[in-house]
């Protein structure tokens, strides 16, 4: 792309990239990230409970919220009685819709509140999700509380800042929603407001999942994110449709199999805790992934090789000694570079003998010892597949191989030789 071709999204986001080199693959990126959940479900089921423990306060308000208005239902004066054999029927024009309106404008504030404790959720598993994109990196503890720390910045402000007028827009719906049921105002227009009111809370969502995208992927500021969320939204509109959906199947599917029964229900809870949340991070991140490739530029394979710059004259031969040196020490293995050897950084000492000691003291020696030996034999056996050393040691592994079959090659000549020489005589 260039720089004429450039517009408002590449000027933004060009050079701010979080960092992390694609790794190389021979797939898709849809296959690519298949074949990574499926080699790593166990782990995705993990970081989806993990996940759900952040999301326990907004379902338990949506619950409540459901239980609430479900109580008001019960409890609506749909007949009374005056005096005893004339029963009395109240206008009850609007009280249903007046009663999710009353719900709402309580629980709903709140559930604002639920979105941006999620949302800290949220924020360590994108920044899971694209390293697994990105580099195909493993799910561990350590890298979902990083992500918190990286992500929250962008994520909290995210959840408020579109929560909010969301909120809003649901109590303009509900409001609408109790004109129309008891005949006030202009049925047309409310019901142009409704619409007005769907399509803002479905832009609110789009822009949201946006923001957490710039956020995961490029070192901006909250502002800049969200502005950058607000151009993908309409830059990529038909998409965004298309994508979001795809997105929201795990909710659609719980809500569309509660239709069908007490099973079917139970079945789409039972796939929303096992993958459910993370699978909707998933799909969302590797698109917002490809719509950065397009837009502002693919991220460079750690595979991929610079084209070679011409150096001085003596940097050339300095380089050349260099790897003479460094060829002459590859002949030879070393025993320290081929497997792994913990560093002495960990704070492990050997026990140190007073000048008057015991045989308790020798015991703190000895168990000391077996410490330091266990300690090392761990790590050992923890980055003995490290490329480095894998690497290194099947460099040797070769050359005993091509040195096997130089010997055999010389037996195989040498008895040919042999040969001759007796049929001659």
């Amino acid at each position: 792309m260039t720089q004429g071709q450039k517009g408002y999204i590449a000027r933004t986001l060009e050079e701010k990239d979080r960092g992390g080199a694609r790794t190389a693959i021979g797939l898709g990126r849809w296959a690519y990230v298949i074949e990574q959940m499926r080699g790593r479900f166990s782990k995705l089921v993990l970081l989806n409970l993990l996940l759900l423990l952040f999301c326990i306060p907004l379902v338990i308000l949506f619950l409540l919220r459901q239980s609430y208005i479900l109580a008001g239902g019960q409890t609506m004066p749909f007949s009374g009685w005056l005096f005893v054999g004339f029963p009395a029927y109240p206008a009850l024009e609007g009280v249903g819709e007046q009663v999710i309106l009353s719900v709402d404008r309580f629980f709903g504030a709140i559930m604002v509140l639920g979105l941006i404790v999620a949302a800290i959720g949220i924020a360590g598993a994108l920044h899971v999700v694209r390293n697994m994109i990105r580099t195909g990196g493993e799910f561990t503890l350590r890298e979902f509380w990083k992500g918190i720390g990286v992500n929250a910045k962008t994520a909290l402000p995210a959840a408020a800042v579109c929560g909010i007028p969301a909120y809003l827009f649901v109590l303009a719906i509900d409001y609408s929603n109790y004109l129309i049921a008891a005949g006030e105002g202009s049925a047309g227009w409310l019901i142009a407001g409704i619409v007005a009111a769907s399509v803002g809370i479905a832009l609110l969502v789009l822009i949201f999942f946006w923001t957490l995208s710039v956020g995961a992927n490029y070192d901006v500021g909250f502002w800049t994110a969200l502005k950058t969320a607000v151009a993908l939204t309409f830059r990529l509109f038909p998409l965004n449709l298309l994508y979001g959906a795809m997105t929201a199947l795990p909710l659609v599917l719980v809500f569309l199999l509660g239709g069908f029964g007490t099973f079917f229900q139970t079945l789409g809870f039972a796939l929303m805790i096992l993958i459910g949340i993370i699978f909707m991070v998933i799909v969302w991140m590797n698109y917002s992934q490809w719509a950065f490739d397009g837009l502002v530029g693919a991220a460079q394979s750690v595979k991929q090789e610079s084209a070679p710059q011409p150096r001085p004259a003596a940097e050339n031969k300095a380089e050349k000694e260099y790897e003479e040196s460094l060829e002459a020490a590859m002949e030879v293995k070393s025993d320290l570079a081929s497997r792994p050897i913990k560093p002495l950084d960990d704070g492990l000492a050997l026990y140190e003998l007073p000048a008057s000691f015991t045989r308790g003291d020798l015991k703190k020696l000895r168990d000391s010892k077996d410490k330091m030996d266990a300690d090392a034999k761990q790590y050992a056996e923890a980055h003995k597949n490290d490329e480095k050393y894998v690497a290194y040691n099947a460099h040797f592994e070769q050359l005993e191989r091509e040195r096997l079959e130089k010997e055999k090659e010389a037996q195989k000549a040498a008895k040919k030789k042999k040969k001759r020489g007796e049929s001659a005589q």
